[in-house]
């Protein structure tokens, strides 16, 4: 025996434990994804100035912190630059306000983002073993750790990593709860979804519109699968009472998830011809020459409360809406268009950053073009329950975000959806028990 052979002896016999590791499970070749996540953030040219919606939510887990929510600014238009009372939800600030209490710095607050993405990860691998054996769950998770736009929301604190980590968490859930019908499982799937609405307030709706088709599926026949289907966005919604009783309190409007789409309704109705439905601040209405045309309108909303100028908002949208239906179909169009590719926007032209954005998501499209072209040539007949349920979720989440302005990590919670019907779809589905 050379000395070659008996290096490369000795080598197997030191990594002997971690192979053994890895055959019993496999996920655990995941973990230098972990590394990869945390390095973004290390890597960003931080400094103390809070970014994008850092301020806000760093400035709610503080209020939390000290016992309240509200940021005290009951108005839209003609305030301040603090967010709107009930902009956002409790969920990431929950996160940020337990770390404050620790005395965390602003490093360690932003790591919130690459560490619930890692787990989003582990789980969504979790979800694909129920489906694919471990070498297609692996590809998966490869698609995952690549798709790009994660990393433009893990550098600064943004809600999307979470969410994506209480959407991966959910449909694991349900899957598990719709094959075995285990407590503990509906409790996981319900506690999710409940955290996902509370984290992206938008959910909120997509849960109700769940909850409605769940009870029609089962309205129309009752069995045991359906009625597990039900259960699960019924006990979210119970779970999510202390929070709608909270807005209730302070709107009096009931089923109140947040005070943000008011705002993002009036641009998506906008029939400028200048403007494409993309998102402007109140402030920037009064400061920007390009939407000077909005400011008399605008001038008209000083002085009423948050609840009076959402109300105003919603009904001069709603008529925008009827008055210029083709106008606000092309707003429609253009937001869909910003949520895959990142353009365009009004008064800006085309950047080359947005090929970041265009290039994985066209790949997704062709992804799932290609296993829905692949699952009909195998007539494998209708999907099953609960694909039928994360259908719903999906198409629901989408459509809600396209008539309210988006931006591309508006996308961002549903990619695990899309990524596990082209795992799924691209080869023959394969129910496998858990090890």
């Amino acid at each position: 025996m050379n000395a070659q052979t008996i290096a490369a002896a000795g080598a197997g016999r030191r990594f002997a434990p971690l192979l053994r590791a890895v055959r019993a499970r496999p996920w655990l070749v995941l973990v230098p994804a972990s590394i990869l996540f945390v390095a973004v953030p290390l890597v960003v040219p931080y400094s103390d100035n809070l970014y994008d919606d850092e301020g806000a939510y760093v400035g709610l887990g503080k209020l939390l912190a000290s016992g309240h929510l509200l940021t005290g600014r009951d108005t839209m238009v003609g305030g301040g630059n603090a967010p709107p009372n009930l902009w956002f939800g409790p969920g990431l600030p929950a996160v940020l306000a337990a770390l404050v209490k620790l005395h965390a710095s602003l490093d360690v607050l932003r790591l919130v983002g690459p560490v619930a993405l890692f787990a989003a990860l582990v789980s969504f691998y979790a979800l694909l073993r129920l489906f694919v054996p471990v070498r297609a769950a692996l590809l998966g998770a490869a698609a995952f750790i690549a798709y790009l736009p994660f990393y433009t929301v893990i550098a600064f604190i943004h809600a999307e990593p979470l969410a994506v980590l209480f959407v991966t968490l959910l449909l694991y859930a349900t899957v598990r709860y719709e094959r075995e019908g285990r407590g503990r499982w509906l409790t996981l799937g319900a506690c999710s979804f409940a955290a996902l609405a509370i984290t992206r307030v938008a959910y909120g709706w997509v849960m109700t519109a769940v909850l409605v088709a769940a009870a029609i599926a089962y309205l129309v026949r009752r069995d045991e699968r359906r009625r597990r289907l039900l259960l699960v966005p019924a006990l979210a919604l119970v779970l999510c009472v202390p929070w709608l009783g909270y807005t209730y309190s302070v709107t009096h409007h009931a089923l109140y998830w947040g005070s943000s789409g008011a705002m993002s309704l009036y641009w998506m109705s906008s029939p400028a011809d200048q403007d494409v439905g993309d998102w402007h601040g109140a402030n920037d209405v009064f400061s920007d020459p390009n939407l000077a045309a909005h400011r008399p309108y605008f001038r008209s909303l000083i002085g009423l409360d948050l609840n009076a100028q959402n109300h105003s908002l919603e009904h001069h949208a709603l008529d925008n809406v009827s008055n210029h239906p083709f106008k606000f179909a092309q707003n429609v169009a253009d937001n869909i268009s910003r949520m895959w590719l990142n353009t365009p926007y009004s008064f800006k032209s085309a950047r080359l950053t947005s090929v970041g954005y265009a290039l994985p998501n066209l790949l997704l499209l062709f992804g799932l073009v290609a296993a829905a072209v692949r699952t009909v040539r195998r007539r494998t007949g209708r999907p099953g329950l609960t694909a039928g349920w994360m259908g719903v979720f999906a198409v629901v989440a989408f459509g809600l975000h396209s008539v309210f302005s988006a931006y591309p990590r508006m996308l961002i919670p549903i990619v695990p959806i899309a990524l596990l019907a082209i795992v799924t779809g691209l080869r023959p589905i394969a129910r496998v028990e858990r090890d």
